[in-house]
């Protein structure tokens, strides 16, 4: 199935990507997303959502479609889903 990505924040300037688009088997989750994104674009992806023993940042921002999901999500992706990443912005 084909699952569009939307990068937002530090993830779209890192990659210099604002879309992408995945093939993932049936069934697939967040993780299975993340996963395939950090084999594909590795340290540049890597180093914003992952922390240094590679678990996935518990500040990372995740949404399919309209909705906020959290990392553990297990709810299947269906084919034309559209996920969003967003790293935290801070400034002052």
């Amino acid at each position: 199935m084909q699952i569009r990505i939307q990068y937002m924040s530090q993830i779209k300037s890192a990659l210099g990507l604002r879309n992408d688009t995945l093939q993932l088997p049936p069934a697939s989750r967040i993780l299975d997303v993340l996963s395939a994104l950090a084999a594909r674009h590795g340290a540049p992806f890597t180093r914003l959502v992952q922390t240094e023993d590679g678990r996935w940042q518990r500040s990372l921002l995740v949404c399919v479609g309209n909705r906020q999901v959290v990392l553990e999500d297990e709810t299947p992706l269906a084919e034309g889903d559209v996920v969003t990443l967003v790293t935290p912005i801070s400034g002052g």
